[in-house]
């Protein structure tokens, strides 16, 4: 027996969802035979999102996320010098 995928099931998930503040979907490949969907969470955290991968097969029902950090909100750190013996630091 298999798990049907309810995408709307999931979009109202993440609208009611206190960890997650918006969402878009990525990628909708609906066919006879199989269903694909990409969705983009932001997360409470805003240097934090979520990526999922939804698969809907006549078999299975496959998925996969990944949390990540946005780059942009890692502080800059100051530039640091550290001379070599015997050579003269150059800026």
């Amino acid at each position: 027996m298999s798990v049907q995928l309810d995408i709307e099931q999931v979009k109202a998930i993440l609208t009611v969802s206190d960890l997650v503040t918006s969402w878009h979907v990525l990628l909708a490949d609906e066919t006879m035979d199989r269903a694909v969907y990409r969705i983009r969470c932001q997360l409470l955290r805003p240097a934090y999102r979520l990526e999922s991968r939804l698969i809907q097969t006549a078999e299975d029902l496959l998925y996969a996320y990944h949390i990540g950090k946005y780059l942009s909100s890692v502080r800059k750190l100051d530039d640091i010098v550290a001379p070599k013996e015997g050579f003269e630091a150059q800026l």
